[in-house]
């Protein structure tokens, strides 16, 4: 006769058995594990939830400290909504003297951030390079300011305001490469005006000068007065240095303007190609690395190829 569960008899009054009940036997454990426990999921799903939040791009923005002041509330607000907009919203920081730039970027990478976006003007650019150091993450540029403090935003096809904003979410990325010098990077070029040094290329060959010269170690340099003249003397994508010697009697733009024009002065300019350059002088010399004064005995400027992961618009220069 079949069992019939939860019930002692049937319609037509015959006895049937019942199945027993069991129940599961209880777990013993203190309140101390019980709430062990429960911490761990809570921390599991906080865990999940932020990897989810970071599974794609994240940004993060940093204002320069001149980006504060009143003339540029509207064109923030302005750019600010169009990133809401584009959905590639992130972090804002703005820089102060309380706000350290290589610590923002090395906080942000640590959470996962993949694309630091500086909002600022060249200057602004060439720190945060220097910043980013050797971590793995994109970089995007929004111009802010006149448009003589922006040179890279044509030379990277970027643009300003907002225009900027729809380049960012176009993603388009180029590696570019990296000056080193004495353990720290630099983007444009190394000037170092006439003084009493030698210069060491590659461990091949030495250059030294019977008359006073400058010299300028290029990663990436342009010179012209604008417009369609403007030409590019070194290629940030070469994997190469450009060791630019030329007399200390003429200036380093009419140089180079005479040596594109073929003229008969163009033997006052050389160039050199090199991976390696050392420095070496006397005794200490002045040195302008991406514009900033230093003051050294030796210089060791090597090439990082591909380094920089900078974010450019189609319309670039390079």
């Amino acid at each position: 006769m079949p069992k019939i569960k939860n019930s002692d008899k049937t319609e037509k009054g015959v006895e049937a058995e019942v199945a027993p009940r069991t129940r599961p036997k209880p777990i013993r454990i203190s309140l101390k594990d019980a709430r062990e426990r429960v911490s761990l999921r809570r921390i599991s799903g906080t865990g999940k939830a932020a990897a989810a939040r970071v599974a794609g791009p994240a940004y993060s923005y940093i204002y320069d400290t001149f980006a504060q002041e009143m003339k540029y509330i509207k064109v923030l607000r302005e750019i600010e909504n169009r990133l809401i907009d584009l959905g590639i919203g992130g972090r804002i920081h703005r820089l102060s003297c309380f706000k350290n730039l290589r610590e923002i970027v090395n906080d942000d990478i640590a959470r996962g951030i993949k694309t630091i976006v500086i909002v600022g003007n060249d200057e602004s650019l060439i720190r945060a390079i220097d910043a980013l150091g050797d971590a793995d993450a994109a970089l995007g540029f929004i111009p802010l300011g006149a448009e003589k403090e922006n040179n890279f935003s044509k030379m990277f096809g970027i643009g300003m305001g907002t225009v900027a904003c729809d380049i960012l979410s176009a993603r388009l990325l180029v590696k570019m490469d990296l000056g080193e010098v004495n353990g720290h990077y630099f983007f444009t070029n190394i000037d170092v005006p006439a003084a009493n040094f030698f210069v060491d290329c590659d461990g091949q060959y030495k250059l030294s000068f019977l008359k006073s010269a400058d010299v300028r170690v290029c990663n990436l340099v342009g010179w012209g007065g604008g417009g369609e003249s403007e030409k590019l003397l070194s290629n940030p994508c070469d994997g190469l240095l450009e060791t630019v010697v030329y007399a200390r009697s003429e200036s380093f733009l009419n140089s180079l303007k005479t040596f594109f024009k073929d003229d008969k002065k163009a033997s006052r300019i050389s160039v050199f190609y090199n991976k390696k350059v050392i420095v070496i002088g006397n005794a200490p010399f002045v040195a302008w690395i991406d514009g900033r004064k230093v003051l050294n005995k030796k210089l060791e400027i090597s090439i990082s190829p591909g380094k920089l992961k900078m974010i450019v618009g189609k319309n670039r220069e390079i």
